[in-house]
């Protein structure tokens, strides 16, 4: 008699083990074997492909002008003409209306690293920045196209910068595209635009008495009052003409010479909110300025004001404060002292 599974043979009885083959659902009826060894193929397949296609990570040439002389990378742009045309983007984002507004002033673009790589037909641009607070150095990176120098991969990855034609020319200092020098060369001409109410707006006050300790007769500041989003927060609490006060005492103080005096005053006690009249005034005395004249500069002074915004209109002050030296030159209050080099070299010899 046969065993379990077994076959009855001629000369007796063989058991011959069994196989107990179950379907594996979900793969067409084959079994658990024939489904590994498919898998095995799939993943050897995936390898090859993978090794067929993989390409090493091109790093960018630090040689540019060697590379482009290799044969069969010749560059319609040089290095130079490149970062030229970085610091015109770099520039582009005054007009961004947010804090990317303040990246110009904050980069050194004499410091800008352009290297070319001949698998994306790109120039890669590397240009050192600076944080706000000085304690820090970080890069902002583009890819340009060495085909028509246009921006493929934007400095900062969610924002690209406005074409303006205006091009950061020294460390903190952008040149405005179509504004002439000013006619008065001597002395030289700063604007000092300030949302009085503007985070460090008054702070920025202590930059003016240093720059005229600095420059003496040879730089003539004027305070330009500007009523921004700081002012209306302000106004919204105690009304427009209240709000307005702290502005021209400022502007006010400022023509005469005991301003020094009176920043320094005013900074011991500002903390960000309204300032009232009185204490405007109480200040004024203190700083030993002509408090008569000043009254009567104070009281004709919103007529003065209302043109200073236009005059900031036509600079194209996005954020506060901002500086425009020799009518053409823009800087914020910390790098105000580097566009005054850049605009007369003779008044600083050796500056950036």
């Amino acid at each position: 008699m046969a065993g379990k599974g077994g076959k009855k043979g001629i000369s007796g009885s063989i058991n011959e083990p069994s196989v107990l083959v179950r379907p594996v659902k979900g793969f067409g009826g084959l079994d658990g074997i024939h489904v590994a060894l498919i898998v095995l193929a799939l993943v050897l397949i995936a390898l090859l492909l993978i090794v067929s296609y993989y390409k090493p990570v091109v790093m960018p040439q630090q040689n540019a002008t060697q590379n482009a002389s290799t044969p069969g990378n010749t560059t319609r742009y040089t290095a130079s003409q490149i970062k030229k045309i970085a610091d015109g983007m770099v520039a582009g984002y005054l007009q961004t209306n947010s804090s990317l507004s303040l990246l110009p002033f904050y980069t050194d673009t004499s410091m800008t690293n352009a290297s070319y790589i001949p698998q994306l037909k790109d120039w890669y641009v590397s240009i050192p920045s600076y944080s706000a607070a000085g304690n820090g150095t970080f890069y902002v990176s583009a890819l340009i196209s060495d085909a028509n120098g246009s921006l493929v991969t934007p400095f900062i990855q969610l924002a690209r910068p406005y074409p303006t034609g205006d091009m950061v020319v020294s460390r903190g200092v952008v040149a405005l595209s179509g504004k002439p020098t000013c006619l008065v060369r001597s002395p030289l001409q700063a604007y000092w635009f300030m949302d009085p109410y503007a985070p460090g707006a008054v702070q920025s006050l202590e930059n003016i008495t240093a720059l005229k300790k600095e420059y003496g007769n040879g730089i003539n500041i004027s305070i330009k009052t500007v009523y921004g989003s700081s002012y209306q927060r302000i106004a919204d609490q105690v009304g427009a003409l209240d709000a307005q006060y702290l502005g021209k005492y400022v502007m006010c103080a400022s023509l005469q010479s005991g301003f020094g005096n009176f920043s320094s005053a005013l900074n011991s006690i500002y903390g960000g909110d309204y300032i009232s009249q009185n204490t405007l005034e109480s200040i004024s005395g203190t700083a030993g300025l002509n408090v008569t004249a000043l009254d009567a500069c104070v009281n004709s002074a919103s007529s003065t004001v209302n043109a200073q915004a236009l005059f900031a209109s036509y600079y194209n002050i996005t954020s506060v404060p901002a500086v425009v030296v020799d009518c053409k030159y823009l800087a914020i209050p910390q790098t105000a002292n580097n566009a005054v080099c850049y605009a007369n070299s003779t008044m600083c010899q050796g500056a950036s």
